[in-house]
């Protein structure tokens, strides 16, 4: 897939990169943020789902017994029944964080460069 060269040393290489690993690399990139944010979307949703349970699972009848947070039902909520929807939330913020990272990086080189074109961009952002 690449070109590996050898470099000055005696272990030195140069790896010459393609379009096509570029685009992998990228592509990988992108889903390990996605599977990041997955993964803490599911944490912040178990624990507002034991905190959800331990608010709500006090008796009328006894005042003063403090609650009992169900961890278990929020690992179960967030692996089994809410899972798409929690996929689907953190596809579309880390499709938002590339995006913002994209045009921020844009205008960073709009500022070095001085381009007209790429500084109406570094205003909008």
């Amino acid at each position: 897939m690449n070109d590996i060269q050898r470099g000055d040393g005696p272990q030195d290489k140069i790896i010459v990169w393609n379009r096509t690993a570029q685009i992998i690399m990228g592509i990988n990139g992108f889903f390990m943020l996605w599977c990041l944010g997955l993964i803490e979307a599911q944490n912040k949703f178990i624990v507002m789902v034991s905190a959800a349970t331990y608010y709500f699972s006090f008796r009328k009848s006894k005042p003063d017994d403090e609650g009992a947070a169900d961890v278990s039902a929020g690992f179960k909520f967030a692996y089994i029944s809410n899972i798409g929807s929690l996929c689907y939330g953190s596809f579309i913020i880390t499709l938002i964080k590339v995006i913002k990272a994209l045009i921020d990086s844009a205008a960073d080189s709009a500022k070095k460069d001085g381009d007209g074109a790429a500084m109406c961009i570094a205003c909008i952002a």
